[in-house]
Parts: C-alpha cells; structure tokens; sequence
C-alpha cells in the first residue's frame, strides 16, 4: 500500500523522475499451489500477520474452508508463534479446519480498507514467478495501464534477465517443506552464510540460514 500511495502522490504532483522496480507478491494463490503439490505435506498454516493486516481475514478463510486445513492468523513475536502453534495443534488434535485469528490486535476481518482501495486503483493481479513454486497465476500485482509511466521496465524500455537454479541448490524443495536444508549436498559445504548459493542461505531469516546458525 505504501507504493501505490508513493505512485498515487507522483501522479498527483506531477513527478516525473519518479519509479518502480516491481516484484510485489500476494499470498493467497501461493498457498493454494502449496495445498494442490502433491509433493507438499502440509499439515495447518502459520498465515503472515503483516499480509493479513492489509487483506484482512476472509481470503484465509475462504481457503481454510475449501480446502479443509486449520489457520492461524499469527503475529511476530515469540509468543505469538507459541500460541499459534498451540492453537493449530489443538485444531488437528480435534481434526477441526477453518481460520483463528491471534493478531486480532491488529488484523481486523475486512482488514485495512484505505489500504486496499489504493491498492485496488493502482495495482492489477498479475502472475508471478515465486521461489520453487515456479510462475502462479494472480499471485502478484502490477501497475494498471493508467499508471505504467512509473515502471521501470515500461519507462526504460528495459528487460529483466531470467533467473536460474544453481545446479545442486535444493532451495526450491527447501521452502516448500520437501527436504531439511541438511538434504541438500552443497548445504555446510559449498553454501555457507559467507558463500551463500540459494535465497534459502542468503536471507538471515532463511530456513538454511537458521540451520547453520543454530545446528
């Protein structure tokens, strides 16, 4: 929302110098591709809490009912996790579905709607290419055709390069839950936090990240 109304305010005083990069991601499609991998063993979500104060509560809840698997709605904080975790596994003890929401301190139901009213006037849903997931469709957002004078890639005439996989990097089945990063061969060895191969190494908050740091 803060770029859109960054756009939103350009327009509006005219500057002209003004752009975006943009790889903005929505969740809601990425989870559904998550729940239809048959190679995914999902067990209940831990739904993003900063998502969920922009969107609000019913597009989790919409897939908690559909595709029958407990929610949670969770903040950041230690003791956010712990509850939450608490909660999911009270759900699938009792084989319960649908979605709770435990950041209720900040996520409202119908979410923030100035947030979304200038993120519905400057934003479309696009496809989106997501780490391991591959290209989902509506999972991602780009400029309407009345604001693409402040994309980069319109204004400049420019193209992003592809993206590729480095040969024996098993990030992508890392982040969907398939392997530990201590399934990977280059993990501990080739990739390290001073050589990092994949995002999953880059990222301090990464799953292989973590590993190194705490195993």
């Amino acid at each position: 929302p803060i770029i859109a109304l960054s756009i939103e305010l350009a327009r509006e005083q005219k500057i002209k110098n003004y752009s975006i990069l943009n790889s903005l991601k929505t969740m809601p499609e990425a989870m559904k591709s998550l729940i239809l991998n048959p190679n995914v063993k999902l067990d209940a979500f831990l739904c993003p809490g900063n998502v969920a104060t922009i969107i609000g509560e019913d597009p989790f809840l919409e897939i908690a009912n559909n595709y029958k698997i407990p929610m949670v709605i969770c903040g950041f904080e230690v003791n956010d996790i712990l509850a939450s975790i608490y909660v999911l596994n009270g759900m699938k003890e009792k084989n319960e579905y649908g979605l709770k929401n435990l950041y209720n301190r900040l996520v409202k139901k119908e979410g923030n709607k100035d947030a979304k009213k200038v993120l519905n006037k400057v934003f479309v849903g696009s496809k989106s290419v997501w780490r391991g997931l591959g290209e989902i469709n509506n999972a991602g957002l780009e400029l309407k055709e009345d604001y693409k004078e402040f994309d980069v890639l319109n204004k400049f005439k420019t193209k992003m390069k592809e993206s590729y996989i480095q040969n024996g990097c098993s990030c992508g089945e890392i982040l969907m839950g398939i392997k530990n990063p201590t399934e990977c061969k280059l993990f501990g060895k080739v990739c390290t936090p001073l050589n990092p191969i994949g995002a999953c190494m880059v990222s301090e908050e990464g799953t292989c990240s973590s590993f190194y740091k705490y195993m």
